[in-house]
């Protein structure tokens, strides 16, 4: 209604010919672009992860094939695990993992976000750490923040196509944490690995020297050396530091207009502790570049913010 001419009725020709003009199109462009074109096919074909790839040089051909005669091409799902997708395989992925969100329980309420922060928070960093390990493809947290309290871990496992799952639960006891984590074989639901820590509450670097410790040596006893440099490596020493920049992943990823706002100040917070903290300059660079990106101020103004913090990490940590 809002792309037609108003105050006249139109036969279908007369609509569909406005449609087309208003999308600065024709029929012929339109129907390329809803059957595939060849960029389509071969990003399929480069994908990062295996199960959302061509599973054989025959799916290939065939989308070549349809491509070139004007029909369209296969259908392959968003995601590897919907439920009109291809069944997932753990074999494809043998060290695929997803970290959840951690489960608070006995947790008191304080102040600002409170400790709700630390499941997702923790859940995150333990996401950066492991990523760092080129042999795990761990999912990215945007991916697993929709599964809260009373999720299952296996079926967030199938949904997320990975063939392991971290699932932890977080209770505290006067200044202490205990956390309580378990990583789940996905294809036969199996622990393959448990522990469980307790740890002062204002330091949770500690728990993530050991959780990603014993997570990557559960997935894969011979971590060469540089794997294992990777995996300890902390972006900083200062516990209250990595609280403020854990509290500003946590209001980021509610990716509102009201969390960006607290996390930009959380992430100064942490650079005010402790000025070589890399990775909260690096939350600073990509504050300003969505802040530019949805013109919420001038991108020329936020792109030099951005560029500026983006180097200052860089400088501090290649």
């Amino acid at each position: 209604e809002d792309l037609l001419p108003s105050g006249r009725t139109a036969d279908e020709a007369t609509t569909l010919s406005a449609l087309y003009t208003s999308r600065r199109s024709t029929p012929e462009t339109l129907h390329r672009e809803f059957t595939g074109d060849l960029d389509e096919i071969v990003m399929r074909a480069l994908r990062k992860e295996p199960e959302w790839r061509y599973q054989s040089v025959e799916q290939l051909r065939n989308d070549i094939t349809a491509y070139l005669e004007g029909r369209a091409v296969s259908e392959l799902p968003d995601a590897p695990f919907s439920a009109t997708g291809p069944k997932f395989d753990p074999s494809n992925s043998e060290n695929s993992l997803a970290v959840l969100p951690l489960k608070l329980f006995d947790l008191d309420q304080g102040t600002g976000s409170g400790p709700e922060y630390l499941g997702t928070g923790l859940a995150d960093a333990l996401i950066s750490r492991l990523g760092g390990v080129r042999r795990f493809a761990v999912r990215p947290t945007s991916s697993v923040l929709r599964y809260g309290t009373d999720s299952d871990p296996l079926v967030a496992g199938r949904e997320l196509g990975v063939a392991f799952v971290l699932d932890g639960r977080i209770r505290r006891a006067g200044d202490h944490i205990r956390v309580t984590v378990q990583l789940l074989n996905v294809h036969d639901g199996t622990a393959v690995w448990a522990g469980q820590f307790d740890e002062k509450f204002t330091d949770v670097l500690s728990l993530e020297d050991a959780i990603s410790a014993n997570v990557a040596e559960s997935l894969v006893p011979q971590l060469t050396g540089d794997e294992r440099v990777r995996l300890a490596k902390r972006g900083t020493d200062d516990p209250q530091a990595h609280e403020a920049y854990l509290r500003g992943r946590f209001y980021w990823n509610t990716f509102t207009e009201e969390g960006l706002a607290r996390a930009i100040v959380c992430y100064h917070q942490a650079i005010a502790i402790d000025p070589d903290y890399a990775v909260a300059h690096a939350g600073i660079a990509a504050y300003y570049n969505w802040l530019g990106s949805f013109t919420v101020l001038p991108f020329a103004e936020c792109a030099a913010a951005a560029y500026e913090a983006a180097s200052t990490a860089v400088a501090i940590d290649p």
